[in-house]
């Protein structure tokens, strides 16, 4: 394979599957519930997940704050749930890149809070005080139904990519959120890719959430599982469509 023009990972990705041989070092970061030796457990409560490629590290010390870790919650396989109340982990600052710099979030989750449950809960952020200094993975409702969507900084205030096709509700769900400048996307289990073409910039390094907003006073509080979350570079075509396979493979989606 590799003497068909296929570098080493290439070839390995063809050969294995994971996001590792997929990648290479496209692979920023990649929280796996399915490794509980990158946990901390305080019984089933998660104490901290350490991320498979740089040892990142997010936790939490208060044990009623805490998330649980579940073996067969996601479609018989391992996850991590958040009660949409008080649950989060954190590590403080981001070790993500920052400013401007592009990068995509990819996140294999259920999501199970109502529609009738006003305002928005978030899996993923990582930057600063506020929206406009952050990014962030999150359900909003709208129109009385349950929406992806992602937000994305330019330093005073913020732009909203929302899926209006897939009804986020349940899952399991594979979610592309693309931060770019003038190119930030979002695609949900493969389907069309919501485009947007607001500015990317002004993300701080604050701190780094799954489960919560970034802001000092954590909020909005994820309701569901989390099976994965995965940090990359921007991914050719090729790669999008590799990652997407692997998530769908593993959530058991259509």
């Amino acid at each position: 394979m590799i003497g068909l023009g296929l570098s080493s990972w290439e070839a390995a990705a063809r050969m294995r599957g994971g996001p590792h041989a997929m990648l290479g070092p496209a692979l920023l970061g990649f929280w796996d519930a399915e490794r509980v030796d990158r946990m901390a457990l305080a019984g089933n409560n998660v104490t901290s997940w350490t991320d498979l490629i740089n040892g990142y590290t997010v936790s939490q010390a208060t044990s009623g704050f805490k998330p649980l870790w579940e073996s067969t919650s996601f479609g018989g396989r391992p996850g991590v749930r958040f009660d949409g109340t008080d649950d989060y982990l954190e590590m403080a600052p981001s070790p993500l890149p920052s400013g401007s710099a592009p990068y995509e979030v990819w996140a294999l989750v259920t999501q199970t809070a109502l529609a009738a449950d006003a305002g928005s809960k978030m899996a993923f952020s990582s930057g600063g005080t506020s929206g406009a200094l952050s990014r962030r993975v999150l359900r909003a409702p709208s129109a009385g139904v349950n929406r992806a969507s992602i937000t994305v900084p330019d330093g005073t205030s913020f732009a909203t990519v929302r899926d209006d096709v897939t009804d986020f509700s349940g899952g399991p769900f594979i979610c592309r959120s693309v931060f770019a400048d003038g190119a930030s996307a979002l695609q949900v289990n493969g389907g069309t890719s919501v485009t947007g073409t607001g500015t990317l910039a002004g993300t701080t390094s604050n701190r780094l959430r799954f489960g919560a907003s970034s802001p000092t006073t954590a909020s909005n509080f994820w309701q569901g599982l989390i099976s994965a979350i995965l940090v990359t570079d921007p991914l050719s075509a090729a790669q999008a469509a590799q990652l997407t396979r692997w998530g769908k493979d593993r959530g058991a989606i259509a």
